[in-house]
C-alpha cells in the first residue's frame, strides 16, 4: 500500500491510521437490466453493472494478494451484492404495495363522504400512514392575504403535542420555508435541528 500509485496521499494516510499496510478493494457490483430499444413486440435488453459499493480487505503487514485469492474474494462480493440487490428489490416492492394499499383505502374512504372536513381528515390520516410520520396538516393558501388557513391537523398521538385548530391563520411572512414552497413551487425539507430554521413553522 505504501508504494501503490492507485492511492492518493490522504487515502494512504487514512489507512495507515487504521493500522493497515496492505489493502485489497473489491467492487461490490450486481447485474441489472436496461431496456435499450423496442423492436416490434420484443424488448432488447443490455446487461449493465449496478455499482453498490466496495469491500475493503486489509492486513497490518506487507502482503501480496494473489490472483486466485482476489478472484475468490470477488466471487464472494458478487454473491453478497446479489443478496443486497434482491433485498432492496423486495423492500421497494413492499413499499409500492403499501403505497397502493393506502391509495386504495383512501379512495374507498373518500367515496363514502362528500363533506370537505371528512375528506380532509381522511386524506391527512392516510398521508400520515403512507409516509410513516407522526402527523399531517392541510392548509389552503389565501392569496389575497398571502397566508395559510389551516383546514385539518391530524396527529397520531391524538393531539397531545402541539396542534392548531382549524381556521388558524399563518402569515407566510412568518413562515419563510412555506413561503418559498408556495411562491417558487418547489418542495423543501425543513429540519427542526437546523439553527436557521424558524421554529414557529413547527
Amino acid at each position: 500500500m505504501d508504494t501503490s500509485e492507485q492511492l492518493d496521499d490522504s487515502t494512504r494516510q487514512f489507512f495507515r491510521q487504521l493500522g493497515l499496510r496492505s489493502l485489497a478493494i473489491i467492487p461490490l457490483t450486481a447485474r441489472k437490466r436496461i431496456i435499450t430499444a423496442r423492436l416490434s413486440s420484443r424488448e432488447t435488453e443490455k446487461p449493465a453493472t449496478d455499482w453498490l459499493g466496495a469491500v475493503l480487505i486489509g492486513r497490518d503487514g506487507p502482503s501480496v494478494f494473489g490472483d486466485e485469492l482476489v478472484l475468490a474474494w470477488q466471487t464472494l462480493a458478487d454473491q453478497a451484492a446479489t443478496i443486497i440487490q434482491t433485498s432492496s428489490l423486495h423492500q421497494e416492492t413492499h413499499q409500492r404495495l403499501r403505497e397502493l394499499t393506502v391509495l386504495r383505502n383512501t379512495s374507498e374512504a373518500l367515496s363514502f363522504s362528500l363533506e370537505v372536513p371528512a375528506i380532509l381528515r381522511t386524506a391527512a390520516r392516510q398521508l400520515t400512514a403512507a409516509l410513516l410520520v407522526d402527523g399531517c396538516a392541510i392548509s389552503i393558501w389565501d392569496r389575497e392575504r398571502d397566508a395559510l388557513e389551516l383546514q385539518i391537523h391530524f396527529s397520531v398521538d391524538g393531539g397531545h403535542g402541539k396542534t392548531w385548530a382549524p381556521g388558524t391563520i399563518h402569515q407566510l411572512a412568518d413562515m419563510p420555508s412555506a413561503n418559498t414552497v408556495l411562491h417558487n413551487r418547489i418542495p423543501i425539507v425543513v429540519q427542526a435541528s437546523d439553527p436557521d430554521t424558524n421554529q414557529e413553522e413547527f
